[in-house]
């Protein structure tokens, strides 16, 4: 039931009594710092979802012990490592073509004389997936040098960024790697108007 105001004549909704809040959401940071995400084969797609959950949860054991620390935190540490050993030579992408993955070519030929009928085989139609993405929000020079090596071994984008984060991973699993936490300068603004 509307609301009367008491020096008015017109009953008024008490609805339109809240004043609304304005969005001024611009999302400038997102814009300035694109995440890069990177489609990964089929093949490696166990891979890095356990190399995803991993990193997940190394940054949250980090938050834990009162070092903040987000998932694209662990991630440019250990793709800045692992490109800076792909540099040196420490690590060597050994690359060999997989007889799985080959692709055929076909030929048409006339057959003449006696033609034998062919059967076609219906494709059964399963649950589609959905193609697998890794996404960090690291420099675009890391970018570059990812696709630098991908395009020098022939090997798509998310096949390098598995292979150089599980190399990482695993050196961080032995103990051949440490993240030591650094301090960040935050800076705080305030930004207003007096009415």
């Amino acid at each position: 039931m509307p609301r009367r105001a008491a020096f008015s004549s017109q009953p008024t909704d008490t609805i339109t009594m809240i004043p609304v809040a304005k969005n001024k959401q611009t999302r400038d940071w997102e814009k300035n710092n694109r995440a890069h995400s990177y489609y990964i084969p089929r093949h490696h797609e166990d891979q890095a979802i356990i190399i995803r959950d991993e990193i997940v949860g190394i940054s949250d054991g980090l938050s834990q012990s009162a070092v903040w620390a987000t998932a694209t935190d662990v991630a440019v540490a250990f793709m800045e490592r692992a490109l800076f050993k792909v540099e040196k030579g420490a690590i060597v992408l050994d690359t060999r073509l997989d007889p799985a993955y080959k692709k055929t070519g076909l030929i048409c030929v006339d057959i003449e004389g006696e033609s034998i009928p062919q059967m076609i085989t219906q494709k059964e139609k399963n649950a589609t997936r959905k193609k697998f993405f890794l996404a960090y929000r690291w420099p675009s020079e890391f970018d570059k040098k990812i696709k630098t090596i991908a395009k020098q071994h022939h090997l798509q984008t998310g096949e390098v960024v598995v292979m150089l984060l599980s190399t990482a991973l695993d050196a961080y699993k032995n103990g051949n790697l440490r993240l030591i936490p650094q301090s960040v300068t935050v800076r705080q603004t305030v930004a207003g108007a007096w009415k």
